[in-house]
């Protein structure tokens, strides 16, 4: 039985950049880049964990990666190597830090697809938690 509710927080220089959870053995990366650091632990998910998790099982994904772009500057060039060779990223960064997150991920220099969950009154990508999610829609 495949077990996915433990998770692997992911590291970069001693700071927590991101989390994944394995949903199960096979299939696609559902990568998100967001504001905010989760507060879920490897074994008790939060609210922005859990319905990421159900979005990502309901679209047949194997693995829920989840990176922190609002982290420290000197993080960029490790998620720059982490995303890389992703097909697709999901941005959900919010109203919040919006100017800075943009200016983050555009320096990523990330070339796949870029999806997101909607779109705030401020042209923002929307968070998981704030909307119903029935399709991902590209930004």
């Amino acid at each position: 039985m495949f077990d996915y509710r433990t998770g692997t927080a992911i590291y970069h220089c001693g700071l927590r950049l991101g989390r994944t959870r394995q949903l199960r053995p096979d299939g696609a990366n559902f990568v998100v880049l967001m504001s905010h650091p989760s507060t879920a632990t490897s074994t008790a998910d939060d609210q922005t964990i859990q319905r990421l998790i159900s979005i990502a099982e309901q679209k047949g994904y194997g693995k829920l990666t989840v990176y922190n772009l609002a982290g420290p500057a000197s993080h960029m060039e490790f998620l720059q190597q982490a995303i890389r060779d992703e097909a697709e990223v999901v941005v959900a960064w919010g109203s919040n830090n919006h100017d800075l997150c943009f200016e983050r991920f555009c320096s990523l220099g990330y070339r796949g697809a870029v999806k997101c969950f909607g779109i705030c009154v401020d042209g923002a990508p929307a968070m998981p938690t704030r909307r119903h999610v029935e399709q991902l829609h590209v930004w």
